[in-house]
């Protein structure tokens, strides 16, 4: 799953969640719109900075190995 497609999913659970919370009253539309905002953002972000975790671990290990070396 590439960040795209998390997005999408990511919104798509919002906005369910989102509906559902207005249905029953415990929110007003515009509320739910800009918490769902909110939330997609911090989970495509979060999601982001997990999949590129092992690139940067990688690089970081090189970089170390390559001043240890030279």
């Amino acid at each position: 799953m590439n960040v795209e497609q998390a997005g999408s999913l990511a919104r798509t659970v919002v906005q369910l969640a989102a509906a559902y919370a207005v249905g029953r009253g415990w929110l007003d539309q515009s509320t739910a719109a800009e918490v769902g905002a909110a939330l997609v953002t911090l989970a495509v972000t979060a999601y982001g900075v997990y999949v590129r975790r092992d690139e940067a671990l990688k690089a970081a290990g090189d970089k170390a190995a390559a001043k240890a070396a030279g």
